[in-house]
């Protein structure tokens, strides 16, 4: 029975230590270095909370990390669908659909659910009192530079592009100060 190739690979905040090769030969390698790398691990400062969210901040692309959680006063999850627990701000029936579906896309994509059926949107802008059914599609269209939609009529669905997500917090924020 031939040994497979194994690797192990150990930081230390990038002091790196790496070994590779038979599995035999690293579980030996392991045994032999374990007293210095428990030692070593030991000797390492522990993380509070907010330093290990600050870094999550750091590698995450410049955008903010943020959570459904911090929200709470503005919308909630019950049973994976969203309630927007304040009234969606906007000049007409139009906009306020928009916002609707904004808040809504960007609370499914913080459930990993980035693609929504337009029927989901659809009854979050009834639950605001800003659906008007006649033009809803055309509506959500309209908001191309923040909302992506796909497929065809009654099985289409929608998604935040990266300055929807952008918006879309906004949005919520300024829910929140209400």
């Amino acid at each position: 029975m031939e040994d497979q190739h194994a690797k192990i690979s150990i930081s230390f905040k990038d002091g790196l230590l790496e070994i590779s090769g038979s599995e035999n030969f690293v579980s030996e390698q392991i045994k032999l270095f374990k007293e210095i790398i428990d030692g070593q691990f030991q000797q390492l400062p522990t993380k509070n909370r907010e330093e290990k969210d600050e870094e999550n901040n750091d590698n995450n692309d410049g955008q903010i990390l943020t959570r459904l959680q911090d929200y709470q006063d503005v919308l909630t999850e019950h049973e994976g669908k969203i309630k927007i627990l304040k009234q969606v701000t906007g000049k007409n029936k139009q906009e306020k659909s928009i916002n609707t579906a904004l808040i809504y896309l960007w609370a499914k994509d913080k459930l990993g659910t980035p693609d929504v059926p337009f029927q989901e949107i659809r009854e979050a802008c009834e639950h605001q009192g800003c659906l008007d059914s006649t033009n809803f599609a055309t509506h959500i269209k309209s908001a191309k530079s923040y909302i992506l939609v796909s497929g065809k009529s009654k099985s289409q669905s929608a998604k935040l592009s990266i300055p929807g997500k952008s918006q879309a917090l906004q949005l919520i924020q300024s829910l929140k100060t209400l």
